[in-house]
């Protein structure tokens, strides 16, 4: 997987949602290719990454609004069409 730069990351990180996270425990867990066969120009790939250590309180910004959940309470019905299948993909719920 191609990784973008973890400075890049961290740093995005601290503008969206001003939480200070280090570079080393940023961890590379997907690489999410978009396909749109109809519409190609918003084909896009996309790259997750986890992190279980910061610093700070997560402030909404105009990219997002934070709100924290119980994993058995994920609010899949207030997330994108297909979120619920790549969220249990990664293996964070329990069942």
């Amino acid at each position: 997987m191609v990784k973008v730069s973890v400075l890049v990351l961290s740093r995005e990180v601290f503008e969206e949602v001003s939480l200070l996270v280090k570079e080393e425990d940023l961890q590379a867990v997907a690489l999410l290719d978009f396909q749109f066969p109809y519409s190609p120009e918003l084909s896009h790939i996309g790259y997750v990454y986890m992190v279980e250590q910061f610093q700070g309180i997560p402030l909404e910004s105009e990219e997002m609004e934070p709100h924290w959940f119980a994993l058995e309470n994920t609010p899949f019905d207030h997330m994108w069409a297909g979120d619920e299948s790549g969220f249990h993909a990664f293996g964070r719920e329990k069942n």
